[in-house]
Parts: structure tokens; sequence; C-alpha cells
């Protein structure tokens, strides 16, 4: 996996398909969808193409720039 950059707490990297499963399950907070209400995916499938549109994105350097952000915690925990 390549990050793009890392904070101390912080490691940024452009989305990945293994991404989609947790982007799919994020988005079915009903807290999410209420700040973020033209990001809901239907399912996973909807997530998956997604999650590769955002990687194509940065790839190319077009807007929109969406990138997956994990925290320290989780490297740590192994999540």
């Amino acid at each position: 996996m390549e990050y793009l950059f890392e904070t101390e707490r912080l490691r940024v990297r452009r989305f990945e398909a293994e991404d989609a499963a947790a982007l799919y399950r994020i988005h079915l907070d009903e807290e999410v969808k209420k700040w973020i209400p033209d990001e809901s995916y239907s399912d996973l499938e909807e997530a998956l193409k997604a999650a590769a549109f955002y990687a194509d994105r940065v790839v190319r350097q077009r807007l929109p720039y969406v990138l997956a952000v994990e925290t320290r915690r989780k490297w740590k925990s192994g999540l």
C-alpha cells in the first residue's frame, strides 16, 4: 500500500477495491447520510465503483480528490 503522506497520527492514501466494504458500511450510518446525503450507496457493488472512481481521480490528479485516511489506532491494532 502506497501512502501519499503520513503524520504522527494519520496515513493518507488513495482508495483501493478492498476499501469498498468499509465505505459501504460507513455510509449506512444515518448520521453520515445526514451530512453527506449524495454519498449513500445502494449496495456493495456501488461502493466498489465509488472506490474505483476515487482512486482514478487521484491517479489522474482530477477533482474530486477523495482520499482514504487511516488512523494510527488502526495500524497498531491491525484492523
